[in-house]
């Protein structure tokens, strides 16, 4: 039947155009807020015969979840998503998400798009690799939980947890930089920043990681003297020291040895090791480190050397000394753990040495083969709170060496902002919410995690998307399907809950005026800002907890500019509830948590999500089993049971979670892993796994029993 829209509110009423009620009784169709930003199915069918399928089982509205990256993303969605929908080949998620919308509404039924996450932002291209206590590692090679590598605090690099690993396909990328400095990432990545110019009279204060796009970072205005930046890129620091048991001494012969000098390992065993120094202040140094370490077992001036205008000392190193290097302070297992595992102070004199041999004086470039060795001698630098980047000279190889720990943009070093295309990118995250990265230029450099330590969508901001944003993006859905009047209205932010954010975790509110954490505060201003361009839309307000609580909607209510649009939300799964809970305590629950706004008449309550089990008749509380069948199947069936009775007593508003007989690829980040492949069976899914039935025809049966409404205006 026709919806005679524009709707409206009337006490806990949502009402037609003429007055009568309209009662929502629909479906989630999910899977545009999973990582590949598109709704589930378009794999198996066209979507306009799924949702003629939605209004054939009696349904007559759609909440439809995003992310706020699918709004925003310009890549083009993955086709695998779109097998039954050829058409939308080449889309992007937001186009992708729009034709849908159009069929939906074209089948009649109402739409009602939910900010279901914002999404993390993803920094670097999968070409950009982690410094990690065992050296350099691809994103594929890293074990979350088990893999450490340096992070920023309290002035220092310190060792951290990675706990858990994103990736993610073509994304648009950026160099950003200074002409001295550049690098690729996303330009919503997150740098660690200091101000340009601090004032003597107080001490350097680190700014946290910035919750702006890259370029925010460089807030710049025009001088006589070119570009001046308030603050500044800082992109090392020195860095903690190892536990291993090199002394100083050791470490730099150990340098000496590998720069100007040769070890050879013999088939029995045996090695052969010497240090050749043509410098005298230099060789004078060797003697003595040597004499004081016992290393040496002989000396000899050669002044026949081929093509040397002065002798070469050459020291011979003693076997016992050389394996003792290599077998128990772990040279042999590699120069980068070597290097990670030293000592402040033996990484120092380890650094010292290698500058001494292969640089070029005062010490700006050191040359070196490309290999392990100039891998190592980079990574020293950078540890010792250096900026690295590689030599450009088409006759030399090795690296730059810079005192200057961060880049800015002053009138001799003009920023970098260019497109540099597409790249299939990723994201570690640490405990410390930073990283050491190196670009596939070799440049190594400190950088900031763009995915928080929780899911960091629990408010309507994080790091990644400042509050404007959140409110400017949902001004935009609302202009793309203001012109749509079957799409009725906005459910703004899904299941608010506690965030961990740079390290800070904020809980919501509910009426303080806080304006990092205040709800109503938030539901009313971005209702205000969406009536700017869709006068006629509801707005959907979920509760505090998961969207489990309302009570805060007794001492304050949500009152955008214009009235009457305001439908409270609320979201009801078995795991809210203990286990065994009779029908008249769940009742009694459900009315304290939300229902008071029905039976006192101030506002409808629309329960957004809800669902239990498909695989069983006793999940979906029937009196005989069917199928693999458990006693949490049990504990489903007895919630499901307790949910029918209170929504066919309150004959509230519902929308089942959800729709899809298939998962979209999905990662959940708290548990740091894929929860879901696409193609995997949906366990809440109303559709069969083949997107053509019901998968369980007993649930159908029961939320169509209370699809109608039985009381209200025009009933």
């Amino acid at each position: 039947m026709a919806i005679a829209t524009p709707l409206s509110v009337s006490g806990r009423w949502i009402t037609d155009a003429n007055g009568n009620r309209v009662k929502l009784a629909g479906v989630n169709w999910a899977g545009a807020h999973q990582d590949a930003m598109t709704p589930g199915g378009l794999n198996y069918r066209h979507r306009n015969d799924i949702a003629a399928q939605i209004a054939d089982w009696g349904f007559n509205s759609v909440r439809f979840p995003f992310a706020l990256q699918t709004v925003t993303s310009a890549s083009p969605v993955a086709t695998a998503g779109l097998a039954a929908n050829t058409d939308l080949a080449g889309s992007t998620p937001w186009q992708v998400y729009t034709a849908c919308v159009q069929a939906l509404t074209e089948a009649g039924l109402m739409v009602i798009p939910n900010c279901h996450l914002l999404f993390e932002g993803w920094p670097v291209p999968e070409t950009t690799e982690v410094l990690t206590r065992s050296g350099w590692k691809h994103c594929s090679e890293v074990l979350p939980d088990e893999d450490e590598t340096l992070g920023y605090a309290d002035g220092e690099l310190r060792w951290t947890r990675v706990i858990r690993v994103q990736r993610r396909g073509k994304q648009k990328v950026i160099r950003f930089g200074s002409e001295r400095w550049s690098t690729v990432c996303t330009p919503d990545h997150r740098w660690l920043t200091q101000e340009a110019f601090p004032r003597n009279d107080r001490p350097v204060e680190w700014g946290p990681v910035t919750a702006e796009p890259a370029q925010v970072a460089w807030h710049s205005k025009r001088t006589p003297g070119g570009i001046a930046g308030a603050r500044r890129l800082v992109l090392t620091a020195y860095a903690e020291g190892g536990k291993s048991e090199c002394s100083p001494d050791e470490a730099a012969v150990a340098a000496w040895l590998l720069s100007d000098g040769s070890v050879v390992w013999r088939p029995d065993g045996g090695v052969t090791a010497y240090i050749a120094q043509s410098e005298g202040k230099y060789a004078d140094e060797i003697r003595i480190l040597l004499d004081r370490e016992q290393a040496c077992s002989s000396e000899a001036l050669d002044t026949h050397a081929s093509m040397r205008r002065t002798p070469v000392h050459r020291f011979r190193i003693r076997a016992a000394y050389v394996r003792r290097l290599w077998d128990i302070l772990g040279l042999r297992d590699g120069l980068l753990p070597f290097v990670t595992a030293l000592s402040r102070e033996a990484r120092a004199a380890w650094f010292d040495a290698w500058r001494k041999a292969e640089g070029s004086a005062p010490f700006r470039q050191i040359y070196q083969n490309a290999g392990e060795k100039l891998d190592a001698v980079a990574l020293t630098a950078f540890l010792e709170g250096n900026l690295v980047q590689p030599l450009s000279s088409e006759r030399h190889c090795g690296v730059n060496v810079s005192r200057h720990y961060f880049v800015s943009n002053g009138p001799n070093s003009r920023p970098v902002f260019q497109d540099a295309g597409w790249e299939d990118v990723w994201c570690p995250t640490t405990v410390l919410g930073s990283w050491v990265a190196r670009d596939k230029d070799g440049r190594i450099f400190l950088t900031g995690n763009c995915c928080s330590a929780d899911d960091g969508n629990g408010l309507w901001w994080n790091g990644n998307w400042p509050a404007a944003r959140f409110t400017s993006d949902w001004v935009t859905v609302a202009t793309a399907f203001a012109g749509n009047p079957l799409v009725i209205g906005y459910d703004l932010k899904n299941e608010p809950r506690p965030a961990t954010i740079s390290g800070t975790t904020y809980t919501p509110s509910w009426g303080d005026g806080n304006a990092k954490t205040d709800f109503c505060q938030l539901y009313t201003s971005t209702a205000t800002a969406i009536q700017a361009v869709d006068a006629r839309a509801l707005f959907f307000c979920e509760g505090l907890s998961y969207a489990a609580d309302l009570t805060g909607t007794k001492t304050k209510l949500v009152t955008p500019a214009t009235g009457k649009c305001v439908v409270y939300s609320m979201h009801d799964y078995s795991w809210y509830h203990p286990a065994g809970q009779s029908q008249a305590n769940y009742v009694t629950a459900m009315d304290n948590a939300g229902g008071f706004l029905l039976t006192a008449g101030t506002a409808p309550v629309w329960i957004g999500e809800f669902g239990t089990g498909n695989d069983s008749l006793a999940a979906v509380g029937a009196s005989s089993v069917i199928g693999a069948s458990s006693p949490s199947d049990a504990n489903l069936g007895a919630w499901f049971s307790n949910f029918l009775a209170w929504a066919g007593q309150a004959d509230v508003d519902w929308c089942w979670w959800q729709l899809d007989g298939t998962m979209c690829q999905g990662t959940t980040p708290q548990v740091n892993k894929l929860q879901w492949a696409l193609g995997d069976r949906a366990t809440y899914g109303l559709f069969a796994q083949d997107w053509m039935g019901a998968s369980n025809p007993a649930l159908l049966r029961a939320l169509q029993a209370i699809q109608a409404p039985k009381t209200g205006p025009g009933v």
